[in-house]
């Protein structure tokens, strides 16, 4: 048994959403099935998420004897979502009365699991019996992609620039209900994929900015000394030491993360300091005002972006969420000293 799960388990008879959700996902996960888990009053939300859709007669029984094993009281009913990855609705939705179901095990795990055939197919046109079914539920519309191409490397390229552009889509418009959504969707893999390109957006930015900036400034300075390796070098450390403090103060503070949200919350937190000196340095030092008004703007996405991964990718409790944020940007920095003192010396 996992030292950390005493405390999920505990959690989870508490009424604890995300440790629900943690519960189910150790099953499920492997099944290729992503588990998301809202309380809304007395109502608990299960949003279920695969390439194909999770059939309904091994997923809701499982559900709900293991929701009646953990005898949760604050909980009177439970709606189930199940829906396709980049679905922009639940291809079924089904509500049961937590009360009515009654078992004598204590854990939530059932002795037979299904196969990944079994659970990763077209749901069954009958819902089982004593299920109300409801209908289905939009959600944050994410694009799919042909699951039958992506092991070939050009459209794994391919559909990783497609993400990334998506997840920028969503970091402007949406980064707080948006990016946890998104993160769901894409699935370990993609995520990964997504946070590197994200970690080497702000590369880019970060080498745009400086020799841009240098540049100008050459008349008066010499930076020939200051190359582009080193620029690359030091933006590289930076997405480096954000994630790591991500995976630090997550263990720290017993999230139910992974390595893979670690990085997808780096690169996504970068974006804003990145996109800042991208569209700075363009306007130039004579649109100070309207700088010092994007500054503002991304400096407040940057703390939204990493309180939104803290709290929802990484699933810190609420009331310690904000100390993982100024943790993270604490550690990073030291992170980064340490690197670059170790590179120089």
């Amino acid at each position: 048994m996992n030292p950390s799960e005493p405390n999920i388990v505990e959690l989870a008879k508490q009424g604890n959403p995300k440790a629900i959700a943690s519960l189910i996902n150790r099953q499920l996960n492997p099944k290729g099935i992503t588990v998301k888990a809202n309380l809304q009053d007395a109502c608990l939300q299960i949003f279920l998420e695969s390439l194909d859709p999770p059939i309904q007669e091994y997923i809701l029984p499982f559900i709900q004897k293991g929701m009646s094993n953990l005898g949760i009281k604050v909980i009177k009913t439970v709606k189930i979502y199940g829906r396709q990855v980049g679905s922009s609705s639940a291809l079924w939705t089904e509500e049961f009365n937590l009360a009515t179901f009654v078992e004598e095990s204590e854990d939530f795990i059932p002795e037979n699991i299904p196969d990944d055939s079994d659970v990763a197919v077209a749901p069954p046109t009958k819902p089982p019996k004593d299920i109300k079914s409801t209908a289905p539920a939009k959600a944050y519309q994410v694009n799919n992609h042909n699951s039958t191409k992506s092991s070939e490397p050009g459209f794994q390229f391919q559909n990783t620039f497609k993400d990334t552009l998506e997840g920028l889509k969503i970091f402007i418009t949406n980064p707080v209900q948006g990016l946890p959504i998104f993160y769901q969707s894409l699935g370990r893999k993609r995520a990964l994929a997504v946070g590197i390109a994200f970690g080497l957006l702000y590369v880019v930015c970060l080498l745009f900015s400086v020799h841009r900036t240098l540049s100008s400034l050459s008349f008066f300075v010499r930076y020939s000394k200051f190359n582009v390796a080193q620029i690359f070098g030091l933006g590289i450390t930076q997405f480096i030491s954000c994630a790591i403090a991500s995976i630090s103060i997550r263990k720290l503070f017993r999230g139910f993360g992974c390595l893979e949200g670690d990085i997808f919350i780096a690169g996504s937190s970068l974006l804003a300091p990145g996109l800042f000196m991208l569209l700075s340095t363009m306007l130039g030092i004579t649109n100070s005002e309207i700088i010092l008004i994007l500054l503002v703007l991304f400096m407040t996405y940057f703390f939204l972006t990493l309180y939104t991964g803290c709290n929802q990718i990484s699933q810190i409790p609420d009331f310690l969420s904000p100390l993982a944020v100024v943790g993270i940007i604490l550690l990073s920095l030291w992170f980064s000293k340490i690197i670059i003192s170790s590179a120089l010396y």
